[in-house]
């Protein structure tokens, strides 16, 4: 997790500014963030936590929903895992960027 990596211009960059760098404007899953960074999804959702506690009002979450039912969840982070109204497990993935 605590992976770092030189950027040309302003020295080191750690695994965090990398995630911040890439959902900035830019809606995107733990799935796409996890091979954009290189990073274990588990991973990114612990980065993800403390990227919203740093960037507070402007990280976003597109909440995860039941794409059977339409239920939509309240969770911020994580991927919910089956929907509590009708069961299914067809749900679509929460993203995440910064405003």
């Amino acid at each position: 997790m605590g992976r770092m990596r030189e950027d040309g211009d302003t020295g080191i960059v750690t695994v965090r500014q990398e995630i911040a760098d890439y959902i900035k404007n830019n809606p995107a899953t733990a799935k796409d963030i996890s091979k954009a960074v290189s990073q274990q999804e588990k991973d990114v959702y612990f980065h993800l936590e403390h990227i919203a506690k740093s960037y507070g009002g402007t990280f976003r979450v597109i909440l995860p929903e039941c794409r059977k039912c339409g239920f939509v969840f309240s969770k911020k982070i994580g991927k919910p895992s089956k929907c509590p109204e009708c069961d299914s497990t067809w749900i679509t993935d929460p993203e995440y960027y910064l405003k």
